[in-house]
């Protein structure tokens, strides 16, 4: 069995003491037999007893002197041998630590970034030593490899990434938590004229010019977003609009906030898509609506006014089924009358319109809904459960508008005899309302359609029931006017609750009342930014 390393040094200490003990006493006997020699092998001459008393005196005198020549001696035979018995044993400690200084010279080359492999000479503790800094070389090899490997896995698929946000119709510009951009692509290139190395780095602020701070400086909207100090972000920012003038262009935007691993804001993407084209489009179809609108409504009146004279015969007696013809026609008159008010109504709201806000019990609301006489035709109940809520700031027709519309599509897909709810609870700084029928219900596939212009579902049940496919168009529209939310939930062949909310206090400006002390609402911050054109 091998020895140790501790043990070995000890045995070569124990080694070189004996072999000092056993030197000097080799010595020490050799001087004390010479010291003997001298002291009694004295010379007797047969001389006179004044020569033999001489004699005595220089025998002592050469005594004295072999006793200190040999205590002499005995001191520097005795350094001699220590000096050469500690050279001895550092040679012996050097050429036992030779594999530490290897491994010491090992540890500075991976310093350097280099894989040493280091000879194994023995089994004691330096040869463990030596095997367990070969295995970690071994280990740190293999990590540089994998390391190697998963970055240039990370290269590839940023490279990959890249090209595909690079290869994008959409523009897209990517910011950090101090809205500083850090990509920005060819298309939004092509979108603001601008170069991406001007860009880049540059605070979103610096876009002004080309209109894009009308994204950012909205303070509702970029106080949602940078909720970076408390609260959670999961919302999405569509349908968000502005214009480049001096381009002559209209854009629209979609945010979306970045998050990190604890859903804290750390940026945002924005994708950007010119939708001039579009929009000039969707301005000639509302002109054109709105004119056929205006040019059907004259004739129509005439139309139902002159059946109206027909029905009351003052153009001359009418027969049976003719009186059934004149009412066909005032009711279909009444119908396309209705569609042609919703036509519009929804040109009105697209423009701009402006809400006569006063402060209203939304009880009123729903009682001087024309709906509830619908309602009640068919046996349908409206139940009501507003929970003692206080006036709320809303234009008022319009706000009935939105009862009507709601309990109308209510009653239509509601069968007799069943009824309606609707609920109301105070949340925060806002109301929330649900109107619950149990009716046919809407399918899944239908229902982030609803609230699109003229869409109808495509079932059958559904289609017999008639309509424009305006009317939630036009709910959405005056909801998001009074700055809040209406969302929808259904179930094919169990009923429908449509939900919206409304702030109790109406702010012209759509500025939350959460998000007044945002820094985008700081004069001097945004005009700060705003120097620093590109």
């Amino acid at each position: 069995m091998a020895l140790s390393v501790k043990n070995k040094l000890l045995a070569m200490i124990m080694f070189l003491v004996a072999m000092a003990v056993f030197l000097f006493g080799v010595y020490l006997l050799y001087f004390f037999n010479i010291t003997q020699f001298n002291a009694t092998g004295n010379i007797v001459l047969e001389t006179s007893q004044e020569n033999t008393n001489d004699n005595n005196n220089n025998l002592k005198n050469i005594n004295s002197i072999n006793n200190n020549i040999g205590l002499e001696n005995l001191i520097i035979v005795g350094l001699g041998i220590i000096v050469s018995l500690a050279l001895v044993g550092l040679a012996l400690i050097q050429i036992m630590i030779r594999p530490l200084d290897k491994v010491i010279i090992g540890t500075q080359l991976v310093a350097k970034g280099e894989f040493p492999q280091i000879e194994k000479t023995s089994n004691d503790e330096f040869g463990r030593l030596v095997t367990s800094f070969n295995q970690m070389v071994d280990k740190l090899k293999e990590g540089e490899k994998e390391e190697k490997k998963a970055k240039g896995i990370a290269t590839k698929e940023k490279t990959k990434s890249e090209l595909i946000i690079e290869s994008m119709a959409e523009g897209v510009i990517v910011t950090n938590k101090e809205h500083k951009i850090s990509v920005f692509n060819k298309a939004a290139e092509n979108i603001f004229n601008i170069e991406q190395k001007k860009a880049l780095g540059r605070h979103i602020l610096q876009l002004n010019k080309y209109g894009i701070n009308n994204i950012y400086l909205d303070p509702k909207k970029i106080c949602e977003i940078d909720e970076s100090v408390d609260g959670k972000i999961s919302k999405v920012y569509k349908n968000i609009e502005f214009k480049i003038k001096h381009l002559d262009k209209i854009v629209g935007a979609t945010i979306s906030p970045l998050t990190d691993e604890k859903d804290k804001f750390c940026g945002s993407v924005c994708v950007l898509r010119d939708i001039t084209n579009t929009k000039r489009t969707d301005n000639m179809k509302s002109e054109f609506i709105s004119t056929v609108s205006h040019e059907l409504r004259t004739p129509l009146t005439s139309i139902k006014g002159y059946a109206s004279l027909l029905n009351l015969e003052k153009l001359g007696n009418i027969n049976y089924q003719q009186s059934n013809a004149i009412k066909v026609i005032n009711q279909e008159s009444d119908r396309l009358m209705a569609i042609i008010d919703q036509l519009l109504d929804i040109s009105k709201l697209e423009e701009g319109y402006k809400l006569n806000i006063q402060k209203t019990k939304i009880g009123e609301c729903i009682d001087n809904s024309p709906a509830l006489e619908t309602a009640k035709k068919k046996n349908i109940s409206v139940q009501k459960n507003l929970q003692n809520l206080p006036e709320i700031e809303i234009d008022k027709n319009r706000i009935t508008d939105v009862f009507t519309n709601l309990i109308c599509n209510a009653v239509k897909y509601s069968k007799e005899g069943s009824s309606i709810r609707i609920t109301a609870k105070k949340r925060n700084k806002n109301i929330q309302f649900d109107v619950i029928d149990k009716g046919i219900g809407i399918k899944k596939d239908d229902l982030n359609k609803v609230f699109e212009k003229f869409y109808q579902a495509e079932d059958p049940m559904i289609r017999q029931q008639g309509g424009s496919g305006l009317g939630l168009s036009i709910v959405k529209k005056i909801i998001e006017l009074h700055n809040g939310t209406i969302n929808i939930q259904s179930e094919f062949g169990y009923g429908t609750t449509i939900s919206f909310t409304l702030p109790l206090k109406f702010n012209n400006n759509k500025i939350n009342d959460d998000n007044k002390n945002s820094k985008y609402n700081n004069y001097n911050y945004i005009n700060n930014q705003r120097d620093n054109k590109l």
